[in-house]
């Protein structure tokens, strides 16, 4: 059996263990941002462009939430994950780390030039 075959079969046994269809979305997402890990054993930058875009939904605050979620996961067990939020409006980017009811309350925030 390939390496490539095992690490398909590893895949197949932690979705049946983490992904159980009653999980709350945030913890499917960490869950799946843990086995994509585990599969390639590479850091994963995720590009999120448009941010502030999730503000104006309940959707789009779940997902921030659940991002944050994976973030917490991830960034403290193996260093795993990064996270990149991109958007054209700065002032409204910097709210999501400047609002104590944001989810990314007081993490980083790097200013790149447009």
């Amino acid at each position: 059996m390939g390496a490539d075959s095992v690490k398909l079969k590893r895949y197949r046994e932690l979705a049946k263990e983490f992904l159980p269809s009653e999980l709350h979305s945030h913890m499917i997402l960490s869950c799946a941002l843990e086995i994509l890990y585990e599969l390639t054993e590479k850091m994963t930058v995720l590009i999120v462009d448009e941010v502030v875009s999730a503000l104006a939904t309940d959707d789009g605050m779940s997902l921030l939430l659940a991002l944050k979620s994976a973030r917490d996961v991830l960034g403290t067990q193996s260093n795993s994950l990064r996270m990149v939020f991109a958007d054209t409006d700065h002032e409204k980017l910097s709210y999501l780390v400047r609002d104590s009811q944001q989810a990314f309350y007081c993490s980083s925030l790097i200013v790149a030039p447009s």
